[in-house]
């Protein structure tokens, strides 16, 4: 069959040859360029007034280290957050080279990596805030926390672009039952940088692995007064007002990991999705800003 012959639509080899030549992407009868990928060429999510802030929080490692492996963790933190719409990620216990390799696969998205100095991964572990370009780290609201481990703790804040003003924090607390006192000053420091935020007109949205079960004091500092116990100004995404929901680790499926979010955010849903590459689930927070 020769060009002329070919149905409407349709391009012969020689002439797609050419476009593709000149630099022309073509898309016909469905089939998309090779090496299209949906979070290139969709828009990165914006936090505007109206609109929806889709977060999601996920310990990729655990008790599973990767050891800085690309494969296959990389590429499942991306298909994740290009299939649910997350306008962002908090993601916990990520080596430097994965984070490399992120910034590398997601070029509309900022990789924030908040280094937690460790020798499980060459180069260093961390935990990281994943946003769309135009993000920005928050230094002032951004710092390290007491710890008593083999980590340096620290919580990492960074905004989102838009006009919302809308902010997401990430953290990763220490779980040794010995370092109760720390733990405890770890939640104080990381709640009074997310209240100072929503006094200066924040949304904002904290969260990541805090190694607590829902009804452990240090939560407290996060629960607002309308949950039992809570003296804070956040509610949690499993919804108001009971300290429960399903678990977010394998391994005896202890609820440890949470996202928790300040007035101006309407919750519109949240799930626990189960993964075969750590023995930590994610956690989704669909919200709505004011």
């Amino acid at each position: 069959m020769s060009g002329s012959d070919l149905p409407s639509g349709v391009l012969s080899s020689r002439s797609l040859g050419a476009l593709l030549a000149a630099g022309v992407v073509v898309v016909s009868a469905g089939i998309a360029a090779p090496g299209a990928h949906a979070s290139v060429v969709a828009p990165a999510p914006r936090a505007d007034a109206g609109e929806a802030v889709v977060v999601m929080s996920w310990n990729i490692a655990g008790g599973k280290q990767h050891g800085g492996g690309v494969e296959p963790i990389v590429p499942t933190i991306a298909t994740a957050i290009r299939e649910r719409g997350v306008t962002a990620a908090v993601l916990n216990e990520v080596c430097a080279s994965q984070a490399t390799a992120l910034r590398k696969r997601m070029p509309r998205y900022t990789v924030h990596y908040f280094l937690a100095e460790s020798d499980r991964c060459r180069g260093g572990i961390g935990n990281a805030v994943v946003a769309p370009k135009g993000s920005t780290r928050l230094k002032r609201f951004s710092r390290g926390l007491p710890s008593g481990d083999s980590y340096v703790r620290n919580v990492g804040c960074v905004r989102l672009p838009g006009g919302g003003k809308v902010a997401v924090c990430g953290t990763h607390h220490s779980f040794e039952v010995r370092l109760a006192d720390v733990r405890q000053r770890q939640a104080r420091i990381t709640t009074d940088l997310v209240e100072r935020m929503v006094d200066r007109g924040y949304a904002v949205v904290a969260g990541g692995d805090l190694n607590a079960t829902p009804r452990s004091p240090q939560l407290d500092e996060f629960y607002s007064r309308l949950y039992a116990g809570g003296r804070g100004v956040l509610r949690e995404s499993n919804g108001c007002c009971g300290r429960r929901g399903p678990g977010t680790t394998r391994n005896g499926g202890k609820k440890i990991d949470y996202f928790f979010f300040s007035r101006r955010l309407d919750r519109t849903g949240s799930r626990v999705v189960p993964t075969r590459f750590s023995d930590h689930r994610q956690v989704v927070l669909r919200t709505r800003l004011r």
